[in-house]
């Protein structure tokens, strides 16, 4: 069944989501994305008892305790941060091809997408990692229509077989007079309907420090249900970003917008050549990537490393057939490498 929502159900989600959330929401500057006030550098999820998470802006789920044990592990120098949040339709593009399939069946080619899936055995709600910024640069081919080099390194639920996906990380563009750029994003992809969020778009951080080639970084994607709240509000979107070096934290939580079914189908980990890829996007020349930790979840808390259930995706150019991208996955490690 869809749990698709009309504008009517997107404004009634608002409503009841500042109504009836466990925790006191701080509006964003986007409509139907907030942020959770700063919780105290003090606090030990690991110890904390039910009453002090909630509190203070943490679900007592074993789907998202890893990562907020890992968060607060840097606790000495962690700074959390109320991202100032802005569209950039049309900017970083996103958009959904079909895989064509090779002999192997656990090697798919995209013109899009590398990295790996796992997709059946869902519902999952949760997916994580730790990576490094590759260095991007200009690539032997030429560029894309837009004039530039353009690559997403990014985790996120659905969007392998589904018309939607949730997902967060970095965008890495190569302009036409080489010089690189690197922007924390996320977006909420799903079909453009009346009511649709701004976040159907991808939304960066442009303020956010320490996005920079080398930078490790770590992000967290899941749907939250909270047995409190009312059905309406079943699957909202959790992000949360934590740059390993700085510090600096933040966390968004997100209406579904219109369209959205946040089935939790397939998690991915994935480096994107967004808009489809050639002839719209030219994918960078790009350092290997490397996804430490690659975690996801289920509705049961159980949690799962990145393996041989997941299907191997790499990018080939449409035009000539070339193959652009390397992926290889073992155990804790999901590692990307350009080849075009």
């Amino acid at each position: 069944m869809s749990n698709a929502k009309t504008a009517v159900d997107f404004a009634e989600s608002e409503r009841l989501l500042l109504q009836s959330f466990p925790w006191p929401l701080v509006p964003t500057n986007l409509k139907g994305a907030y942020t959770l006030r700063e919780p105290p550098t003090t606090l030990d999820p690991s110890a904390a008892g039910v009453d002090l998470l909630i509190e203070n802006g943490i679900w007592p789920s074993p789907t998202q305790s890893k990562f907020w044990e890992r968060l607060y592990s840097r606790k000495e120098h962690l700074q959390w941060i109320s991202p100032e949040l802005e569209p950039r339709p049309g900017k970083i593009r996103t958009a959904r091809k079909s895989p064509k399939q090779p002999d192997n069946p656990n090697i798919v080619l995209t013109t899009n997408w590398s990295g790996a899936v796992v997709s059946g055995g869902g519902p999952w709600r949760r997916v994580e990692a730790m990576w490094w910024i590759p260095t991007v640069s200009m690539p032997p081919e030429g560029a894309g229509n837009m004039g530039d080099w353009e690559s997403s390194s990014w985790v996120g639920i659905d969007g392998y077989s589904t018309n939607d996906v949730l997902q967060a990380g970095v965008y890495q563009n190569v302009n036409a007079s080489g010089n690189a750029y690197y922007l924390a994003w996320f977006e909420w992809f799903a079909p453009n309907q009346p009511g649709s969020p701004s976040y159907i778009n991808p939304v960066v951080i442009p303020f956010y420090v320490g996005i920079w080639p080398g930078g490790p970084i770590a992000c967290l994607v899941s749907y939250l249900s909270i047995p409190t709240l009312p059905p309406i509000l079943t699957n909202i979107g959790n992000i949360l970003f934590l740059q390993l070096t700085t510090g600096q934290a933040f966390q968004v939580i997100l209406i579904p917008p219109p369209g959205a079914d946040a089935s939790g189908d397939s998690v991915e980990w994935i480096m994107e050549a967004p808009g489809g890829g050639e002839p719209v996007t030219s994918l960078p020349s790009f350092t290997p990537i490397a996804f430490a930790g690659p975690l996801y979840g289920n509705a049961n808390g159980n949690s799962f490393p990145s393996s041989a259930v997941a299907d191997t995706l790499n990018i080939y150019n449409p035009n000539n057939g070339m193959i652009l991208t390397s992926t290889f996955v073992a155990g804790l490690w999901v590692f990307i490498g350009f080849v075009g």
